[in-house]
């Protein structure tokens, strides 16, 4: 495939690329039903969710609680850290809760499906308000779904939890990859300019990257990257073009 990113004009200036904090969090109180909105959105608290086509839900934020309710489908969230508001994707009679992390929950007619791919959740019966994960062995705090863990929760006819016991299994990197293959393509870069793939970057993820010299964002560059990750996209246009990269 050759080079992944190739420079098309060049700067004597040396100067700096670095990451950002993300941009301020919209007010609470924000409730916006969505109908298979754009397949990816920034939530008004700054998280992101990616929606399978054909997937439906309704983003409702107060004071207390960022609920994300969905009826249908398969959305991946990557979860900006809130400890005062916690983050619930409600489906099937099910609460995924969070703080800041990162999974994917995919509801169908007969079950839902959570994996987690960073940080680690509660999956509790909406209903009855208690973990539909299996106890720890003689731990007091409810169980948590951990990094590589996914857990299908089966429903009953009705909708809701099925009594059995879910089954929770740890799976390796390569079947997360295969499970999350309906996700955003690569993104292919022809000649664009380094502002415009730093703007696309950043609209995905929680990670920013910022320019410190308007002139960089002429630079051109072409390859192919993964939309979900700035840290390898700044180090290969750092190495590319000699730019210094500060965190």
């Amino acid at each position: 495939r050759g080079g992944i990113l190739a420079a098309a004009a060049s700067l004597a200036l040396v100067a700096g690329l670095w990451f950002g904090p993300p941009g301020p969090a919209a007010p609470s109180g924000v409730e916006s039903p969505v109908a298979q909105f754009e397949p990816l959105r920034r939530l008004p608290d700054g998280s992101i969710v990616e929606l399978r086509p054909g997937a439906e839900l309704a983003v409702r934020f107060d004071a207390q609680t960022r609920l994300v309710e969905l009826s249908r489908g398969e959305a991946l969230f990557r979860v900006e850290k809130d400890p005062a508001r916690p983050f619930i994707v409600r489906a099937g009679g099910l609460d995924v809760r969070a703080v800041g992390t990162a999974f994917n929950v995919r509801l169908e007619a007969a079950s839902v499906e959570v994996l987690v791919t960073e940080g680690r959740v509660h999956v509790l019966d909406t209903e009855r308000r208690r973990s539909v994960l299996p106890a720890d062995d003689g731990g007091a705090e409810a169980p948590l779904l951990l990094p590589g863990q996914r857990c299908v929760i089966a429903l009953t006819a009705e909708g809701a939890p099925a009594s059995e016991p879910p089954r929770v299994e740890v799976m390796r990197p390569e079947q997360v990859r295969e499970v999350l293959a309906w996700r955003l393509p690569r993104l292919d870069f022809d000649g664009v300019r380094l502002g415009a793939a730093v703007d696309q970057l950043n609209a995905q993820n929680r990670l920013q990257l910022r320019l410190a010299e308007p002139a960089l964002a002429d630079l051109r560059l072409s390859g192919t990257v993964s939309p979900d990750d700035p840290e390898t996209f700044a180090r290969l246009v750092a190495a590319t073009f000699g730019l210094n990269l500060q965190a």
